[in-house]
């Protein structure tokens, strides 16, 4: 999957993730991209696969982590640790 940043003036930045499949998800993030460069660092570091990127990679748009309670009723526990 490519993921991209991209830094707006006056608004905030986007997040836009393109699958291998061709499918692509985007979504404004906010304040700043740290927090998805953070998630990034940590799962490519420690191979989490089924974390956020992973999650996005198989499918989920971006949208779907702002459903209030969504990230609780997700299983992120990665079997390859």
């Amino acid at each position: 999957m490519r993921i991209r940043i991209i830094k707006r003036t006056g608004r905030p930045a986007l997040l836009s993730c393109h699958r291998d499949d061709g499918t692509s998800t985007i979504a404004e993030i906010a304040p700043g991209p740290s927090h998805d460069l953070a998630h990034y660092a940590v799962e490519t570091t420690l191979n989490l696969r089924r974390a956020f990127f992973g999650l996005v990679a198989g499918g989920m748009n971006l949208q779907d982590f702002d459903v209030p309670g969504a990230v609780k009723r997700l299983a992120l526990h990665d079997a390859a640790c």
